[in-house]
């Protein structure tokens, strides 16, 4: 970890990781960590430390559970989550306002975040095959969408706030 204070995009992606190491964790500068198709089953906490990612791909892992402390990661605006075994997501994600993509495709998710309308700058929202049987309302609330995937779900009926979506 020489280039710790110049590296910004760091591409580990396909490979067979299993454990992030501490020390990646001082890559401060990072504003790009792709990990997606690896073995690994849990994001520690330091992840927070990357406070100027703006893009974050953990897809296709074994991670059953994403940190609440990923909120602090103020700067993130794209988030992939797709194909993990997670039962649920953090309240806490929306708490990250700057989000502008958010991909929650294929993690056997049973519920959106109650507050996910709280995501006011969020223009992609994908939660596709999941197991999704209601949307909150507060989904009326991200006027800024632009495209919105909730196929392939168990989805029964949609709240009167669905209308107030505009783009």
């Amino acid at each position: 970890y020489r280039h710790e204070a110049t590296l910004e995009e760091l591409l580990l992606d396909q490979n067979a990781i299993q454990e992030l190491p501490a020390k990646l964790f001082r890559l401060t500068n990072l504003r790009k960590l792709t990990i997606s198709e690896n073995d690994i089953m849990r994001l520690p906490p330091m992840i927070a430390n990357f406070s100027r990612l703006a893009e974050l791909d953990i897809s296709k892992n074994c991670i059953e559970e994403i940190p609440s402390n990923l909120q602090f990661c103020r700067s993130l605006s794209i988030l992939d989550i797709t194909c993990n075994p997670l039962m649920r997501i953090p309240d806490a994600i929306v708490n990250i306002s700057s989000l502008t993509h958010l991909y929650m495709n294929d993690v056997a998710l049973p519920a959106l975040p109650r507050e996910i309308g709280n995501l006011q700058h969020l223009v992609v929202l994908e939660a596709r095959e999941n197991i999704l049987r209601r949307v909150p309302p507060s989904i009326g609330e991200l006027g800024r969408l632009h495209k919105l995937d909730l196929g392939n779900n168990e989805i029964e009926d949609l709240p009167q706030s669905f209308g107030y979506l505009r783009e």
